[in-house]
């Protein structure tokens, strides 16, 4: 069922014996694409800079687009000989099973059992070190060092498969992961290869995707809509490796406000102009919260904005002549068909302030998730105010256990901070061992509980989802809270994310 950003106005419009004059009835009909996405390895097959972890080429966020690396190794290895190692690191906007197809050809053209590659696959959240004494290091004359190597979640291997390898993921969406290939060994092992890394895309739903029509062609920028629908009919096109659905936009319409004090009032007067037959307006889609929201990082949506002119003569698209087809509503329009709109652009994270937590910003409590006391909020770590829509804040903070089972009775971090305009926030608590157990609150100056996060490493708090906003009406406070771990120092980041209403 289609779903428009305006069906009740167009539900009520539809019962009326007679069309209303002097509104732009305009119907835009077009289709929505999501196209693959391809990315190239920094190296070539004589330079091999993305050999450790630290120089590890980072993918564009796993989305709804597939994704395909192509990359090169210079050699293969053999019992002497280490082969060539590239290194990817990826995270995911979805939790969910990633499916990765591995395919190479050796230059000489040797596959199978004769040339073996191992694709290594990392989660960050748990994976483990290895670590043994330098071999190259003589205790006699220098300090030596051990050398620690990640183990892998997971190791699959090529061989006997002629050069393929298909692999299933679990992922978390937000996540860190890494991808390890090694060109482990050949009987040519002098010899290189090109691979392809292919990750299949998650699966859009019809309500996550919204085409606009703005009157700016600045996707960063657009403002409010004259007009928006939901997109339907989402389907996956095997011959473009694309996601294909359909929209349509009814009713144009540009509504300017203003504001203006009279003589002898002390508050301003909102005076709002409806402007009818937009003539030209630029389309942009994407994964948007709403509309006339900013464009919050990891989200998908047009880098290229899709003009449309509506115009007014018998032949233009979406017109509304006389020559149109009649029913007993009145004209209908003509219809547009081939307009598409394209998604092929992701998000990137833009990163606001980062702030250290500034001690003592601590108390000591059982914390009821329901209220608190006031004065538990005192002495809070005060941070600097939003930076708003699109932009990432982060703060970095650390939680001494004096116990193995604080529970929330010890080191209890406060933070305080103020929003400059109503905003939704995904606030994400994340620290290194998995196996210690934070948790996450948010409170507002009267003590006031508004949501929570306990059981998840890292911690998520999602304020769309607990049905409240912020906004500068409250002064905002989040609690991290010692539930249960090792005795020492647990480090922990804490970043917020806004996103438009």
């Amino acid at each position: 069922m289609m779903r428009t950003t305006l069906f009740s106005l167009a539900f009520l419009l539809a019962g009326c014996p007679k069309v209303e004059e002097d509104i732009d009835r305009t119907i835009i009909k077009g289709n929505l694409v999501i196209p693959p996405a391809a990315v190239d390895e920094s190296a070539d097959a004589g330079d091999n800079t993305n050999d450790s972890w630290e120089t590890a080429d980072e993918l564009p966020m796993l989305t709804y687009r597939e994704t395909t690396v192509s990359g090169t190794s210079a050699f293969f290895g053999s019992g002497q000989v280490a082969g060539d190692q590239d290194y990817y690191l990826f995270s995911s906007k979805f939790d969910g099973d990633l499916n990765l197809v591995l395919d190479f050809t050796t230059d000489s053209g040797l596959m199978g059992d004769l040339s073996v590659l191992n694709l290594h696959f990392y989660d960050f959240s748990t994976v483990e070190e290895e670590c043994v004494e330098d071999p190259d290091c003589d205790p006699k004359v220098e300090e030596c060092t051990e050398i620690c190597t990640k183990i892998p979640t997971a190791t699959y291997s090529s061989d006997g498969l002629l050069g393929h390898v298909e692999v299933t993921m679990s992922v978390l969406g937000g996540g860190d992961y890494g991808l390890l290939i090694d060109a482990a060994s050949s009987t040519e092992y002098d010899d290189g290869m090109t691979y392809t890394m292919q990750f299949e895309s998650f699966t859009p739903e019809d309500d996550e995707l919204l085409v606009g029509a703005y009157l700016s062609d600045d996707p960063q920028a657009h403002g409010n809509p004259v007009g928006g629908a939901s997109v339907y009919d989402i389907q996956w096109d095997a011959t473009q490796s694309a996601w294909v659905g359909r929209f349509e936009i009814l009713y144009l319409k540009e509504v300017n406000s203003t504001s203006e004090v009279l003589p002898g009032d002390t508050a301003a007067t909102e005076d709002h102009e409806v402007i009818e037959g937009v003539p030209k307006v630029w389309l942009m889609g994407g994964t948007l919260p709403t509309l006339n929201a900013s464009i919050p990082s990891g989200a998908l949506y047009s880098s290229t904005a899709v003009e449309v002119s509506t115009g007014d003569g018998d032949d233009t698209i979406g017109d509304w002549g006389d020559t149109a087809a009649t029913d007993d509503t009145g004209a209908v329009p003509v219809p547009t068909g081939d307009i598409v709109v394209v998604i092929d652009a992701l998000q990137p994270r833009v990163v606001g302030w980062e702030h250290t937590e500034v001690e003592p910003n601590n108390v000591a409590t059982d914390v009821n998730t329901n209220e608190i006391a006031v004065d538990e909020l005192e002495g809070a770590d005060l941070l600097p105010a939003s930076s708003g829509p699109g932009f990432v804040d982060i703060i970095y903070g650390n939680t001494p256990f004096e116990t193995e089972a604080p529970t929330w009775a010890e080191d209890v971090d406060v933070f305080q901070f103020e929003i400059t305009e109503p905003v939704n926030a995904s606030i994400s608590l994340a620290w290194d061992d998995c196996a210690t157990d934070l948790d996450l609150h948010i409170y507002d100056e009267e003590g006031t509980f508004y949501a929570l996060s306990w059981y998840d490493c890292p911690e998520l708090i999602d304020t769309a989802a607990w049905e409240f906003s912020l906004d500068s009406s409250h002064t905002w406070y989040i609690f991290v809270l010692p539930y249960a771990g090792s005795i020492g120092d647990h480090e922990y980041t804490i970043e917020i994310e806004y996103a438009g209403i």
